[in-house]
């Protein structure tokens, strides 16, 4: 073959591989595309439900796009969540502990100070167990004073275990980086064996352990969340927050109409935000952007307002 014609070769293959939506609707995958674009937000990439069930990926910029197509692998930080949450789920269905099973009664490798070990595994993977520093840090990069700001997801739920549960806390839904980390410890004792276990075993080894240590390739991250579908529903064990929203098994559930999907969860590490979309059933987007925005949920709720009408029929 010529050098011209390997060269041209080389442009289609490339051309193929970074198209992504080429059979998908255009409507919809320019609808998608469209979403991406937001304020304090740059080099947003999708992979999103297409018309025939299977995955579609949509690019904002070119660097995006050459993501997508090396694999580049993303941190999603707590979009981790839902995956512990679905591995608690099944150990739940396999009769080794319960929704109402106090963590203590479930989890021996930890001391727990009274009042914490009576937090049940419901209201850990709620949010709703009132854990947290009474200063309002967060325990998972910060433990105590003098201690530095590197991520310790053990760390963090020895801490908050041996702590009594904050009581301005109490009765609230109050998001806890500490709580799933301790289902991570939870999880890394009770493992079964399988492939999804091993993948939980290797995030829970990890310093931001069960509450955001997934890096993947965009891909698989939509393929790993796409497995926790059909959603089970939870009704609120605390105060849902102040939009009416509460969590359920590691997703944040809307109930009102017009704030995007009835499902979403975000993740956010300095210099990035993650979201997922979903309804409960087939439909999913997840989305990685760069950037560092002054409020990085209202963010993450625009971008969900915009992109989830796309995924209508």
């Amino acid at each position: 073959m010529s050098l011209h014609g390997a060269l041209r070769l080389g442009v289609l293959t490339l051309g193929v591989a970074l198209g992504g939506c080429a059979s998908e609707s255009p409507d919809r995958a320019q609808c998608v595309r469209s979403a991406l674009t937001q304020p304090a937000l740059d080099n947003g990439a999708a992979v999103f439900t297409g018309d025939d069930g299977t995955a579609r990926s949509v690019s904002a910029t070119w660097r995006s796009r050459f993501r997508l197509a090396l694999r580049h692998e993303y941190p999603v930080a707590s979009l981790t969540k839902p995956l512990i949450a679905h591995a608690v789920a099944r150990h739940i269905a396999a009769g080794d502990f319960g929704l109402d099973t106090p963590i203590a009664d479930a989890l021996d490798e930890i001391a727990f100070h009274p009042d914490t070990g009576r937090i049940t595994i419901r209201q850990l993977l709620q949010h709703s167990g009132g854990l947290g520093r009474p200063d309002g840090l967060d325990p998972l990069w910060t433990r105590g004073p003098g201690t530095g700001t590197h991520p310790d997801c053990r760390a963090a739920a020895v801490y908050v275990a041996g702590l009594p549960p904050d009581a301005s806390l109490t009765g609230r839904t109050f998001y806890s980086n500490a709580g799933y980390c301790l289902l991570g410890e939870l999880l890394a004792q009770v493992a079964m064996d399988g492939p999804e276990d091993e993948r939980i075993r290797a995030l829970t080894t990890q310093p931001l352990g069960g509450a955001g240590a997934w890096i993947a390739p965009l891909e698989d991250v939509y393929d790993g969340l796409r497995a926790t579908l059909p959603l089970t529903h939870l009704e609120p064990s605390a105060v849902p927050l102040e939009d009416g929203s509460w969590y359920g098994y590691g997703w944040r559930w809307q109930p009102v109409a017009g704030r995007g999907a009835p499902w979403m969860h975000a993740g956010r590490l300095p210099g990035v935000l993650s979201v997922a979309l979903t309804d409960g059933d087939g439909r999913l987007v997840v989305a990685h952007f760069d950037g560092d925005p002054a409020d990085a949920l209202g963010a993450a709720a625009r971008f969900g307002a915009a992109a989830w009408p796309c995924m209508h029929p």
